[in-house]
């Protein structure tokens, strides 16, 4: 009895096996297509992605030798510009330097000094094919604030209506900095903050932004304009603005009422400030330059606005390929147009502060995401920034373009004076007495230019498109 029992038990369980393994062979029968099918659509959809980031790929190229194109020479932008036709962008002609497949470019003037890049690669596999059109812009002067290299910027300069874009590093070197989320900030090497306000902690590793307030190893930071310093010159020689001192190195005095320059037959006062600043603000914009240094302060090396030391300010270019010193405030009253755009590079204030339907958070703000079209520098009073107050009315001393070769130093209480147009300091900026309520604003005008000798390009916009139908070459 317990070897037929034993027995039984053995037959039980192998035929339960049996029906374990028909089972398995039935669901693999089931499975097995569905997954030979799964792969083979995979693989399908995969080959079809490469393809056609192949074909995106070949687009960039193209629109890359596009800008490099018209970035050759001022003679070539001038062509594009100008409408005139560039052989080889044209869509007719087809380049395979790129491995992949091919490409072709098309470049055509937008007008308002804006050229127009479309570009379309070819998958060689299925002729796919992908577009992506950029529009840039020649802009001599494409940020408030610029720099050889490196940038810092401290609690002496806030910047307004304008992204700041640094060759190098961009580094905020202490708190009242660092606290200020604005403008935007885009540097080909590494955005840094300071203390709790802290920007790219991975240095040129990804993440390389928050697309919103810092961009660091941003390729399409333009290059630097180079300057015609000898066209700068001659021109400021001939309207007597070369090199002029009141006394062996500074520019001091009071020379809105005492100093006069003469252009062709006419007679103007050098600069216009307060009391006597006319309302059409009259008068031209020369070229001032100085081989040397140069320091700017009143009589006294301080004053309020309609103080004997304290009425000047200045219209124009300035040059100094020396260091600049400043010690006192300008006085200088006009109303100037404001970018457009400079809402752009103010969605974002404070750390956790942004842009809203209230109108006044910062300078020319008339809601969410607007700005005024004009303001009235001198005059008109405003908030820099969220917590700051009202009723500051920054005080300029220079309206224009403002190169220094060597250093920027601003010396307080009295050398906060403000900028409106933007500035170029090639070495250090230094500063004693600022805070966050006393600094030199500089006020972005994105409507300067310069002569170079070179062509700048900056990037308007960026985009996938649908290609064209005009047949290949």
């Amino acid at each position: 009895m317990r070897i037929l029992k034993g027995l039984f038990v053995c037959r039980k369980r192998g035929g339960f096996a049996l029906a374990t393994v028909i089972m398995i062979l039935l669901l693999l029968l089931v499975i097995v297509p569905v997954m030979v099918i799964w792969v083979r659509n995979d693989t399908k959809i995969s080959m079809k992605n490469q393809r056609g980031t192949t074909a995106f790929n070949l687009a960039e190229a193209a629109v890359d030798r596009g800008y490099w194109k018209i970035k050759g020479s001022t003679t070539t932008w001038n062509q594009a510009l100008s409408g005139q036709p560039l052989a080889g962008y044209e869509f007719d002609a087809t380049y395979t330097d790129v491995s992949g497949g091919s490409y072709r470019v098309h470049v055509s003037s937008s007008g308002a000094n804006e050229v127009t890049i479309l570009g379309e690669g070819r998958d060689n596999s299925t002729s796919e094919v992908r577009a992506i059109k950029a529009v840039f812009a020649n802009q001599t002067v494409y940020s408030p604030l610029i720099s050889n290299g490196n940038l810092t910027s401290s609690k002496v300069l806030c910047a307004f209506w304008g992204p700041i874009m640094a060759q190098g590093d961009f580094s905020m070197t202490d708190d009242v900095a660092a606290k200020r989320y604005f403008p935007r900030k885009f540097a080909k090497g590494v955005v840094t903050g300071h203390g709790s306000d802290l920007r790219d902690v991975n240095g040129l590793n990804p993440p390389n932004t928050d697309n919103v307030e810092w961009w660091s190893d941003y390729k399409y930071v333009p290059e630097l304009p180079v300057l015609d310093f000898n066209a700068l010159r001659s021109s400021a020689a001939a309207t007597g603005t070369l090199n002029r001192y009141n006394k062996t190195t500074d520019y001091s005095g009071s020379p809105c009422k005492t100093n006069t320059i003469v252009i062709g037959t006419t007679t103007y006062s050098i600069c216009k400030a307060f009391p006597a600043q006319p309302s059409d603000d009259s008068g031209p914009s020369p070229v001032w330059y100085w081989d040397g240094d140069l320091t700017i302060k009143g009589d006294d090396g301080g004053g309020s606005c309609g103080d004997p030391g304290a009425n000047y300010g200045f219209k124009g270019t300035l040059i100094v390929r020396g260091n600049l010193t400043i010690r006192d405030a300008g006085c200088y009253k006009f109303s100037n147009p404001v970018p457009a755009q400079a809402y752009l590079d103010h969605y974002k204030l404070l750390k956790n502060t942004y842009d809203t339907a209230t109108p006044g958070q910062y300078p020319a703000d008339t809601g969410y995401q607007v700005n005024k079209t004009t303001f009235n520098f001198g005059t008109e009073s405003f908030q820099p920034y969220p917590g700051a107050g009202g009723g500051w009315v920054n005080t300029v001393g220079e309206r224009g373009f403002t190169y220094v070769g060597k250093a920027l130093n601003v010396i307080g209480p009295a050398g906060y004076m403000d900028f409106t147009g933007a500035v170029w300091v090639v070495g250090n900026v230094t500063g004693s007495g600022g805070s966050a309520n006393a600094f030199c604003g500089v006020f972005f005008d994105d409507r300067l230019s310069l002569p170079t000798l070179n062509v700048v390009l900056v990037r308007r916009s960026w985009q996938e498109t649908s290609p064209s139908p005009a047949a290949w070459p």
